[in-house]
């Protein structure tokens, strides 16, 4: 008897072991499963995870298998991005990154950098761009550069807002003046130079009327580019003051700066005709819809003042320290106000702190800038030195991961473009979206 009830308690411990094993082994599958996960989702080839599997956990792993993974991983990610992700996109800024020769379009919400919608296409075309643009059915508004393909899109949808990216603008004003720059530093080389040749000609006292003639060109040649780069400069420095926001002492006005690019447009095309990039993008209608957009919002705030100068001050200084301090805001930091600045708007206005709670929320609402779409694109692109295969359902694999994956830093730091946009989620943990826990 004795024998059997220790056989018996011996068979239950033995059992008792073999549902622990097992429950080891699954969550150890299951780690597995999400460590094959992510190293697809980063972007690694089949054949390399399955190197790491073998070499670094001592497992068995062919990359047909993983690819298999993959694969339903992707479809799944098409299904929620359709579900779920799409219908975010509300304002989004677009664009296209190139991988195997092939566009994808993808589109952002400014704000949290959510990915909205992502597609690969044959070619950018205007009839592709308008059914991307048509998947996200809540869509308003767009940021983008001033690609032909999209703007065509654009218009043909009816009511819809669009904000040409300013800092594209300002890019293009700023690469053709910094053209100009390098060309008066060589000119002013040449002139040294040929004053130098002048000198060592009379000093030796050969004939030097010659080298005086080139010298003559070479100076008038450089004070012509001199006079033409200071002319340009200010008409350069007009415009993006005209792109501002604020002085510092007033709210710059829609008509007001598209009186001051056009000015600027004609001062810089009767200087210097052959900057016709520039003057067209100075030109574009869809360059000031953010300062129309602003001026409408601010209006709404409730400034607590005596007088209409005294509610244009507040305002004017809040968003011009705004403006200024945007590399401290893209780290993380709040729009600092001095001591004295603060003082000061104090004597004129009783609910600065309200105001300028609410005038940041307007501020940070309204884009004017593609730079969101720019730095996904930098993410996406880096699988194409990985991938030899690059479809919709891997590039919404992509864009799951990223709106699941909380940022390292930043203003954002410590959550994810999903949480930041409140999407209505069954989950927010990736592993259990996907079906891996």
């Amino acid at each position: 008897m004795a024998l059997e009830a220790e056989n018996a308690e011996l068979k239950k411990e033995v059992s008792q072991l073999k549902r622990e094993l097992n429950t080891v082994r699954e969550q150890h599958d299951q780690e597995l499963d999400k460590l094959i996960f992510l190293l697809i989702g980063i972007g690694l080839s089949g054949r390399l995870i399955a190197c790491i599997i073998r070499s670094v956990f001592n497992m068995p792993a062919n990359h047909s298998d993983i690819l298999k993974k993959a694969q339903v991983y992707a479809v799944k990610a098409t299904q929620i991005m359709e579900t779920y992700f799409q219908q975010m996109g509300v304002v989004a800024a677009i664009d296209e990154v190139f991988i195997e020769n092939l566009p994808v379009y993808i589109a952002v919400s400014p704000q949290s950098l959510l990915i909205c919608n992502a597609g690969v296409y044959e070619e950018r075309t205007e009839e592709n761009w308008t059914k991307f643009l048509d998947e996200m059915g809540n869509l308003q508004q767009t940021v983008s550069d001033r690609g032909i393909s999209i703007l065509a899109a654009i218009a043909k949808r009816g009511d819809h807002c669009h904000q040409s990216d300013v800092f594209h603008c300002m890019h293009t004003v700023k690469k053709e003046l910094l053209k100009m720059e390098r060309h008066c530093y060589s000119l002013i080389g040449k002139e040294e130079k040929a004053d130098i040749e002048l000198q060592k000609r009379k000093t030796s006292g050969r004939d030097a009327r010659g080298h005086s003639a080139r010298l003559r060109k070479a100076r008038n040649d450089c004070e012509a580019a001199i006079t033409l780069f200071d002319d340009l400069e200010q008409a350069v420095n007009l415009a993006f003051k005209a792109l501002r926001i604020s002085d510092g002492f007033t709210l710059n006005t829609a008509e007001q700066a598209r009186q001051d690019l056009e000015f600027a447009s004609e001062w810089i095309q009767y200087v210097h005709p052959c900057w016709r990039k520039v003057v067209s993008a100075l030109r574009d209608k869809h360059l000031l819809h953010y300062l129309e957009k602003v001026r409408n919002d601010l209006d709404e705030i409730n400034v607590e003042t005596t007088s209409m100068m005294d509610r244009e001050h507040v305002l004017a200084v809040l968003t011009y320290l705004w403006e200024v301090q945007a590399p401290q805001r893209w780290q993380g930091k709040k729009v600092q106000i001095s001591e004295i600045i603060r003082n000061d708007l104090e004597r004129c206005c009783s609910n600065l702190d309200h105001v300028f709670e609410k005038l940041i929320t307007v501020l940070e609402s309204q884009p004017k800038a593609s730079s969101s779409v720019e730095s996904i694109n930098s993410r996406v692109g880096f699988f194409r030195y990985s991938k030899r295969r690059f479809s919709d359902d891997f590039a919404n694999l992509i864009s799951v991961v990223h709106n699941m994956t909380p940022f390292m830093n930043g203003k954002r730091k410590g959550k994810s473009p999903a949480e930041i946009e409140n999407v209505n989620l069954p989950t927010m943990d990736i592993f259990e979206l996907f079906g891996i826990a």
